[in-house]
């Protein structure tokens, strides 16, 4: 009996024994899984990430040729000329006239102009009521040839989409004037915008001052005649 009473004594130990060491590893076993996947994970994030290539892309634009008007082979302008002319003590009268050039270099430029006109009134005729001068007296005559040089080449631009070679030119030159009886040597100076709006055609806006000596009334003195104009031009 009391070999039998110490058997169960005995089995009974052994398993609570066995069962108290079955939880710890059914915890691990249990717990295996979750640390091997949050290894694999933490693995996953550690390593290096791979580098995608980058793609450039190369859009097919096509250039476009752009031609812009210019003075290159082009060496002779002629062109026809209109504006006013205020000749010192007279009224300013609308004047027509007639315009050559050549292009000696790349910037000078050597111009011919005539002019032909009838001047209005002068002031002493206005404050007298009556005239001082014949009507063939009244037509003014004036032609002379003149050095230009180029100060500002350059562009201009008109509005997004129009774009024109242009430049500024100082003259100098002399020629003769044929007003009221007399015939007078005339040095001039002038200043001209010009645009070059083709090929073949310019534009200029022209100031110009025609100094000459007049003998009127028995009056004697040098004089400053100013003329505003511009011209259309082709070149050739």
């Amino acid at each position: 009996m009391k070999t039998r009473h110490k058997t169960k004594q005995i089995q009974k130990k052994s398993n609570l024994l066995k069962s108290n060491l079955a939880i710890p590893f059914s915890i691990l076993f249990s717990a295996f899984p979750m640390l091997t996947s949050s290894n694999a994970v933490s693995a996953e994030a550690d390593a290096p990430s791979a580098i995608q290539p980058i793609m450039i892309i190369d859009p097919a634009i096509e250039q476009r040729e752009i031609h812009e008007a210019a003075i290159d082979t082009e060496s002779f302008e002629v062109g026809l000329f209109t504006g006013t002319l205020a000749v010192e003590e007279f009224s300013p009268h609308v004047i027509h006239g007639l315009t050559a050039s050549y292009h000696l270099m790349n910037r000078t430029l050597l111009q011919f102009n005539f002019l032909q006109t009838d001047v209005g009134r002068v002031t002493a005729e206005k404050l007298a009521a009556r005239s001082l001068l014949k009507d063939s007296d009244r037509e003014f005559v004036h032609y002379n040839i003149m050095m230009g040089y180029n100060l500002f080449p350059g562009k201009s631009f008109y509005g997004r989409k129009h774009k024109f070679h242009s430049s500024i030119y100082l003259f100098a030159g002399a020629g003769m004037t044929d007003f009221a009886g007399n015939s007078s040597f005339t040095p001039v100076i002038a200043s001209s915008y010009r645009v070059v709006l083709t090929d073949w055609l310019t534009w200029s806006l022209d100031f110009k001052d025609y100094i000459f000596e007049r003998d009127f009334q028995n009056d004697k003195k040098q004089t400053h005649n100013l003329e505003f104009s511009s011209s259309f031009n082709f070149l050739f």
